[in-house]
């Protein structure tokens, strides 16, 4: 975690365009729910007023995402929070 959307997003790109990453016996992939969810979250803040809004930029990153687990994505990056970090505070339940 930690990591930017973007910063994210081209790391996952990165494993896939790497000399050799067409021979991997399974996909390059990591979990990347939080490039796709944080950036939204804040945008929503629950404002349905924000919905419309909120859904697009979903989608974008999700377009970004899957091109990038592809080795294909180019930019630029659809988050609005462009190198902007997300920490999220540990919580112990």
């Amino acid at each position: 975690g930690g990591l930017s959307d973007e910063e994210a997003t081209n790391n996952l790109n990165l494993l896939n365009t790497i000399e050799g990453s067409e021979r991997a016996p399974w996909s390059l992939t990591f979990s990347y729910g939080r490039a796709l969810q944080i950036s939204v979250l804040k945008l929503w803040a629950g404002d349905d007023t924000k919905k419309e809004e909120a859904q697009k930029l979903l989608s974008a990153l999700a377009k970004a995402n899957s091109e990038a687990q592809l080795g294909k994505f180019a930019g630029p990056h659809p988050s609005p929070g462009k190198g902007e970090r997300n920490w999220q505070p540990l919580r112990l339940v």
